[in-house]
């Protein structure tokens, strides 16, 4: 059985990938983005921007791609539609 996520988001309206997720997790936490943990703790905020901003050879970004890691004590997953999505990792 698949669980629901708890938050989901588009990472195509912030500036980086990593700010949106810090940004979705803060709210998810009611917190703020000051009080989390570097996301660098966990994942290379620039290789993440770089996976999924960057175009295919053919100057679009077609092809699929996901990624997902545990972040300030929440799944967090990347799809590169834009899509975000935020789970309880407990």
């Amino acid at each position: 059985m698949a669980l629901p996520s708890i938050c989901t988001f588009d990472w195509t309206e912030s500036d980086s990938v990593w700010r949106a997720v810090v940004e979705a997790v803060a709210r998810t936490a009611d917190t703020t983005p000051f009080a989390l943990p570097p996301v660098s703790t966990v994942i290379d905020p620039d290789a993440l921007d770089t996976l999924l901003r960057r175009p295919d050879d053919d100057g679009c970004r077609t092809r699929q791609l996901t990624l997902c890691f545990v972040f300030a004590g929440y799944w967090v997953l990347l799809s590169s539609s834009g899509r975000g999505y935020l789970y309880d990792s407990a």
